[in-house]
């Protein structure tokens, strides 16, 4: 996952205007115990989400009833996006 990030870094100083210009919610769907948990943990250490949310990011926990709920709401809104673009989805 620092990969990822590190990956968008220099995209995202590439840019003249601040973004994002709200927080970014990363959700972990994933059970306890394995690589993914291990990086959630890490991610919340003080030092590390100091840099995170310096950067506008913010790690949170997640259940996964409140990762179902997240993707329920980006499916409604990317479904007015595809309707309002009259976009043909394969």
């Amino acid at each position: 996952m620092s990969l990822a990030l590190s990956a968008l870094a220099p995209a995202a100083q590439a840019q003249t205007e601040k973004w994002p210009n709200k927080p970014v919610r990363m959700i972990v769907p994933l059970a306890p115990g394995g690589g993914t948990d291990i990086i959630a943990r890490i991610l919340k250490q003080p030092d590390v989400l100091a840099q995170l949310r310096t950067d506008s990011l913010e790690p949170v926990g997640s259940t996964p009833a409140e990762f179902a709920r997240a993707i329920t709401r980006d499916i409604a809104t990317w479904k007015k996006v595809v309707k309002a673009g009259n976009i043909k989805v394969n």
